[in-house]
C-alpha cells in the first residue's frame, strides 16, 4: 500500500494455511534517495470537478508531474478502486502551480486522494490529502428556520520541513 510519505507498506498473509502474520514491512523505494523532495507548502483541502486551484511549492524545484492517488483499500490481491489521475498544471515563476482538476467523475470518483508532486528527477513530495467531488448542493430554505452560514474552508498548510527524509 502506498503511504503519503512515498514509502510502501506490505502486510498480511494467507489465512487458509492457519497462520496469522503480525508483521508490517515498510519499503523505501529508490526514488526516495535521489535528492531533496519537492514540497507542497499550501493547497486547498477540497477541490471540485473542473476547478482550478493554486498550489504553493518551494521555489526553484522544477516539477514534472502532479498526481492524485486514491488511497488503497487492500482486502484481497487487487483493488478495483485504485486510481492515479494526472493533474494538468501550469507553473508560475514564483513556484506556484495552477492545477486543473478533471471534470470527469469517472476518472476520479468523489472522495479523498493523496496529491503528489514529482520533480524532474522522479522524486515525489510528501502527499497532501485533498477531497475531490462536486460542489455542495445549495441548501433548500425552510420557512421559519434560521439562516445558518458556515465559514469557507481554509487551505491546508503543511508543516515546515525538518530536513528528515522518509526512511
Amino acid at each position: 500500500m502506498l503511504l503519503a510519505d512515498g514509502r510502501v507498506a506490505t502486510f498480511g498473509n494467507n489465512p487458509s494455511d492457519g497462520s496469522f502474520e503480525l508483521r508490517i514491512e515498510l519499503y523505501s523505494p529508490d526514488y526516495l534517495t535521489k535528492g531533496a523532495r519537492p514540497q507542497i507548502t499550501s493547497v486547498a483541502s477540497e477541490m471540485t470537478y473542473g476547478g482550478s486551484y493554486a498550489m504553493a511549492t518551494a521555489p526553484g524545484t522544477p516539477i514534472r508531474d502532479v498526481s492524485l492517488v486514491r488511497p488503497m483499500a487492500v482486502t484481497h490481491s487487487d483493488d478495483g478502486n485504485q486510481r492515479l489521475v494526472d493533474v494538468p498544471f501550469t507553473a508560475d515563476a514564483d513556484g506556484t502551480l495552477q492545477l486543473s482538476i478533471t471534470d470527469n467523475p469517472n476518472l476520479a470518483p468523489p472522495g479523498w486522494y493523496m496529491l503528489f508532486l514529482t520533480d524532474t528527477n522522479g522524486v515525489p513530495s510528501v502527499a497532501s490529502w485533498v477531497k475531490v467531488g462536486s460542489p455542495p448542493a445549495a441548501p433548500v430554505p425552510v420557512d421559519g428556520a434560521p439562516r445558518l452560514v458556515a465559514p469557507a474552508p481554509s487551505p491546508v498548510q503543511n508543516p515546515p520541513s525538518t530536513g528528515v527524509q522518509g526512511g
